[in-house]
């Protein structure tokens, strides 16, 4: 299941929801979280604009005037939601992933620049999450934990104390990040910051053990978007290795003239083409069986 977040810094205009449908079809996203919308999406915007043509469902939290808001969209197919709570700050959705029986919770973050409402936010949050049960955050924290985690900006450590508690107490583990090391870049071009994170429980991470985080290229947005996959991929079925040696192996003609002679099912007048492809497909199941049965 992999998922997709983005701080869009406002979702209106065309050329951001194609930039989000192109991201999702090129990544075989499932599940989208969208930080800093900036609009009210219950009346200005149908969320499947980001989406495409294929399903989906979604869930959202209005911005408050033109500051915040959050989206989610994900395929009802792989993930069905069964829950979900509402901050300001964040999105939380509790649901199945098809072909698991535990619910996996995704908790998409918006945090606020003011110290104190972090600090609230931290609170909220802890007393959300079940360090035991699947849980994963992902989103635009606006928190560092290292003074490496910026570059010619601020660095608080008071609040990067904070947050560190925060994940300590929780005890939540963070995603390698990989691809770029800053997340966002102000509008001068001269400050950065690693402010888009991903965490995950403990039994989440036991679940999702062959994922990984990148942060990928900025384009409509000063945000880098982060790309949490899976690298446990299905390339599909084992290609059908033909070898110019078996035509000296013994048995090997027989098992050709075999699979030709078998019936091939098709209806009589059937296209030559298609009886031909019919051949072919059984002689290559003879072929590997024969193989196989050379081999042992």
């Amino acid at each position: 299941m992999n998922v997709l977040s983005i701080n869009l810094c406002g979702a209106g205009g065309p050329e951001k929801m194609e930039w989000i449908k192109r991201l999702k079809r090129q990544h075989n996203i499932m599940f989208i979280a969208i930080q800093e919308t900036q609009i009210q999406i219950s009346s200005n915007l149908k969320p499947t604009c980001f989406w495409g043509q294929t399903n989906c469902d979604f869930d959202f939290m209005d911005a408050h005037g033109r500051s915040g808001g959050l989206l989610c969209l994900w395929d009802p197919g792989k993930f069905s939601k069964s829950s979900v709570c509402k901050n300001r700050n964040f999105l939380q959705i509790c649901g199945k992933i098809t072909g698991h029986d535990e619910p996996v919770t995704i908790t998409n973050i918006y945090g606020p620049q003011d110290p104190s409402a972090k600090r609230s936010l931290w609170r909220h949050l802890e007393s959300t999450i079940d360090p035991s049960t699947p849980h994963l955050l992902i989103g635009d924290f606006n928190a560092v934990r290292h003074p490496s985690d910026r570059l010619n900006s601020d660095f608080c450590q008071s609040e990067a104390n904070q947050f560190n508690s925060f994940i300590q107490r929780v005890g939540l583990k963070e995603f390698s990040l990989g691809g770029r090391r800053y997340t966002y870049m102000s509008k001068s071009g001269d400050k950065f910051s690693r402010i888009d994170r991903a965490f995950a429980t403990p039994s989440l991470m036991r679940i999702w053990s062959d994922f990984d985080l990148l942060a990928l290229p900025r384009e409509c947005s000063d945000h880098c978007y982060l790309l949490l996959r899976s690298n446990n991929c299905d390339f599909g079925a084992t290609p059908f290795r033909f070898f110019s040696s078996w035509f000296n192996e013994a048995g090997y003609t027989e098992v050709v003239q075999k699979a030709l002679n078998l019936p091939t099912d098709l209806p009589p007048g059937a296209k030559p083409d298609k009886v031909l492809a019919v051949k072919l497909k059984k002689v290559k199941e003879l072929l590997r069986a024969w193989s196989k049965s050379a081999r042992n």
